[in-house]
């Protein structure tokens, strides 16, 4: 390993356990505490609570961009710390690194959709003009592509259980943020008609499908922030073993 790669990595074990598990308890608070406050702030005002997650440019959109950049940003961190820690000997390369640079771009093409409403692009000028998952009774035409992104993420999930094998809590994370996430992109495709069927079908239509998604962002973030703590910590279990 060269010199700069030992200096990098014991910076970063230095100081990174601790600011990822302040990151992930202020990220999980602000989650938690602001669609509690927009529901205070609804019965004070008496407006209905959906009404909030409605508009264009609301606050839980755009927290949806921003985390999901984070989750881009540190997926990226964590492709770096495992070139590093292959070469210090840490873990080992079993050829399956690849899979870390994927990830990142996703997380990052899945920000640039949420500002930038990509996936209704494709269903507006791609999958529709082409006739392309059309004729459905329940979910909005051209929306089916939603479940091909679902569809390639769980296709990497082999992949990723094996990278994530070393901590059972972020794979626990992992697993729980697909089983959200699941829900969120079913709701997200259907017709209103379908989901006027349900019972108080606003509060699925936009509170849930909103908010549904950042807290399974929060649990992807969670899972690689987890996974990147125990890979810090073997490194400062294995450098204080060396001296």
């Amino acid at each position: 390993m060269r010199p700069d790669d030992d200096a990098v990595l014991n910076t970063v074990t230095e100081h990174g356990e601790g600011l990822l598990g302040r990151l992930l308890i202020a990220l999980g608070l602000l989650n938690l505490v602001y669609p509690g406050a927009v529901f205070v702030y609804a019965a004070m005002v008496e407006r209905p609570y959906w009404r909030y997650f409605t508009a264009e440019g609301n606050f839980t959109a755009w927290w949806s961009s921003v985390q999901l950049l984070l989750i881009a940003g540190l997926v990226y961190v964590l492709h770096r710390f495992r070139v590093l820690s292959v070469r210090a000997g840490l873990l080992e390369d079993q050829g399956r690194g690849w899979i870390w640079p994927v990830v990142a771009a996703g997380f990052l093409l899945f920000a640039i959709d949420e500002r930038f409403n990509f996936h209704e692009w494709l269903r507006e000028k791609i999958f529709e003009p082409m006739g392309l998952f059309e004729g459905s009774a329940y979910v909005i035409d051209g929306d089916v592509g939603l479940y091909l992104f679902f569809l390639l993420g769980l296709l990497a999930l082999p992949v990723l259980l094996r990278e994530l094998e070393s901590s059972p809590v972020s794979r626990t994370f992992l697993i729980a943020a697909l089983v959200l996430t699941a829900p969120v992109v079913v709701i997200d495709s259907l017709r209103t008609s379908a989901l006027q069927h349900l019972p108080y079908w606003r509060f699925w239509d936009y509170p849930f499908e909103e908010v549904g998604e950042v807290w399974a962002q929060w649990l992807f973030l969670a899972a690689f922030a987890t996974l990147l703590r125990t890979w810090l910590r073997r490194w400062r279990c294995e450098s204080g073993d060396a001296a």
